[in-house]
C-alpha cells in the first residue's frame, strides 16, 4: 500500500503496489481507504481527483456518524453504505457516547462479521468496488478513523 500525503484527510492509502498470492500487483489509482472525508480540503480532493483519479466515494459509516460530520464530496459520485447500524452493534464515534458504552473490540469484530446486517452491507460495498467502471477513475471507501471498517473491507477486497 502507498501512503498518500494530505493534509485534511488522515490514514489515506492506495492499494496499488500489494502484491496478491498469484503473483499479480494491484494497479495504482484504483483502490484507495482513508478515514472519513468531513475536513476534507477542496485542494486535497482535487489532488485525488488529479493524481489519483477519484471517481468514486464510499461511505461506511453509520447515519449517525455522517450526521454527525458529514463528508466533503466536491461533486464525486458518493454512496453511503453503511456496514452496520450503530444501534443494534452498540457502537459509534457519536461525541455523546461514553467510553464505557463501547464493546470490546473482539466482540464488535465477531458482531460486524456474523451479523446478517453487516455481512449485507459488506456485500453491498464490494458490489460496488467490483463493479466500478475504472476507466472512470478510482474508487475510496471510508468510515470514521479509516481502520476498522476500511481494514475489513481492504482485506475482503484483496
Amino acid at each position: 500500500m502507498i501512503p498518500i500525503e494530505l493534509r485534511s484527510v488522515g490514514n489515506i492509502r492506495d492499494l496499488g503496489g500489494t502484491g496478491m498470492k498469484n503473483g499479480s500487483v494491484i494497479r495504482r489509482g484504483c483502490l484507495i481507504r482513508s478515514a472519513h472525508l468531513g475536513y476534507a480540503a477542496q485542494a486535497d480532493i482535487q489532488l485525488l481527483r488529479d493524481e489519483h483519479r477519484l471517481s468514486k466515494i464510499i461511505d461506511l459509516r453509520t447515519g449517525g456518524e455522517r450526521s454527525e460530520l458529514p463528508d466533503h464530496s466536491f461533486g464525486i459520485e458518493h454512496l453511503r453504505l453503511p456496514i452496520f447500524n450503530e444501534f443494534k452493534a452498540g457502537i459509534s464515534h457519536e461525541t455523546q457516547q461514553k467510553q464505557s458504552d463501547i464493546p470490546r473490540m473482539e466482540d464488535l469484530y465477531r458482531f460486524i462479521m456474523t451479523d446478517a446486517d453487516s455481512v449485507a452491507g459488506f456485500r453491498n460495498v464490494l458490489k460496488a468496488i467490483f463493479t466500478h467502471d475504472y476507466r472512470k477513475g478510482s474508487v475510496l471507501w471510508h468510515c470514521t478513523e479509516g481502520k476498522d471498517r476500511c481494514g475489513i473491507t481492504s482485506a475482503l477486497v484483496l
